[in-house]
């Protein structure tokens, strides 16, 4: 189950970054998420607005380890924190998309391996070579991060700028395009 639940994670972390790009996180989206609460609707953008926020809201309580037991408000607060929110900058919530994507595909690739094992496709030595052999789901996050800092900020393109549309076999962000709506997760595959 925990692939599946990694492979809904993918969609929503998707929606999520959708959303984002649409509406344009930060301080004015997060004044227009807080007056939405209250019926007060503030610019064309509200319904994308609380979606991003319904699909967050998802999120919070999959941040929980399973059998950790219940979650005090502290808690439910700081794995809140750890998502993307409104409040937080467009390259912010990039970072964190990133992040949340790269372990959510981990997950399916073990998962993967595991429904294999279990089948009785591959042996279980098999499984745990190959559970062993999976790359760190962070090592083109920390790449991204560490060339962009050594580029420094001017180097950098602005969060809000729009960026080019990509061309076939393009790496970004340590994924290769493949074809097709470059917005879904099917057109990207992890570059090797």
């Amino acid at each position: 189950t925990d692939g599946l639940n990694a492979r809904a994670d993918a969609a929503r972390i998707a929606e999520l970054r959708r959303l984002g790009g649409r509406i344009g996180t930060g301080a004015g989206a997060s004044l227009q998420g807080f007056a939405a609460q209250y019926g007060i609707k503030l610019g064309e953008n509200v319904s994308e607005i609380e979606a991003f926020q319904a699909i967050v809201n998802q999120l919070v309580p999959q941040q929980r380890p399973a059998g950790s037991g219940a979650m005090s408000d502290r808690d439910v607060q700081l794995f809140r924190d750890s998502l993307p929110s409104l409040i937080k900058t467009p390259a912010g919530n990039e970072i964190i998309f990133d992040t949340m994507q790269g372990i959510a595909e981990y997950r399916q690739q073990q998962a993967q391996i595991a429904a294999r094992a279990q089948m009785g496709e591959i042996p279980r030595a098999q499984a745990i070579r190959e559970l062993q052999a999976l790359p760190d789901p962070l090592k083109a996050f920390r790449e991204s991060r560490r060339a962009a800092a050594e580029r420094g900020p001017a180097a950098q393109p602005s969060p809000a700028a729009p960026q080019a549309a990509p061309q076939v076999g393009e790496v970004r962000r340590g994924y290769r395009y493949k074809g097709g709506d470059p917005s879904q997760q099917s057109s990207w595959e992890r570059a090797q």
